[in-house]
């Protein structure tokens, strides 16, 4: 399954092997490992070893439709970072995203693509009623994109994750169905 934005032909498509190598360059960075919500999840540096691990995942998950992880590609077919979507409740409706570019892509708008094209699919393909993101109080830039794309702030989980010898507040944030349609009424997707 691959998604493409209508307007911007940037795409989302499911991780493959040789994508490994990519996604260990771009993820090696430790100012993304400093930002990802996930400590242990996503290791400094990221190996070769771990991206053959995640898609090995990822691949998992997908056919079990438990969970999407998606290479985002430029218009041009360059990797540019990962984007999921996880921890889907069918029965309550709701599922959590989580994203990241490599450095060289951020500040040019692929981050706020990415999130609207998870939202469409979240919402339009798998019924959801709610979508939220965690992020860390100190990854300002996520907080600001979340804000942006109409997400609200739910709630700030004190010391809720370690990050070597700190604890780390995550703030919360999501977006319900009704705001999303609000908002997002004539934004479309292809998915083929």
């Amino acid at each position: 399954m691959i998604l493409e934005s209508a307007d911007t032909h940037i795409a989302m498509k499911p991780l493959e092997y040789k994508d490994a190598i990519c996604i260990s360059d771009l993820g090696s960075d430790l100012e993304i490992a400093r930002v990802t919500a996930e400590p242990g999840k996503f290791p400094y540096p990221y190996t070769v070893s771990n991206a053959v691990s995640f898609i090995a995942y990822s691949i998992d998950k997908m056919q079990s439709k438990s969970e999407f992880n998606f290479g985002i590609h430029d218009q041009d077919g360059a990797l540019m970072g990962v984007f999921g979507i996880f921890n889907l409740n069918y029965s309550a409706k709701k599922c959590e995203i989580g994203f990241w570019l490599g450095k060289k892509f951020w500040g040019k708008g692929f981050g706020s693509e990415g999130v609207k094209m998870l939202l469409k699919f979240s919402f339009g393909n798998l019924g959801m009623n709610k979508v939220y993101a965690r992020v860390f109080s100190d990854n300002l830039k996520a907080s600001s994109l979340l804000e942006r794309l109409g997400f609200k702030l739910e709630g700030n989980l004190k010391d809720e994750i370690r990050f070597g010898k700190k604890y780390k507040n995550v703030l919360i944030y999501s977006i319900l169905s009704r705001d999303y349609l609000k908002i997002y009424k004539n934004y479309n997707i292809n998915i083929y």
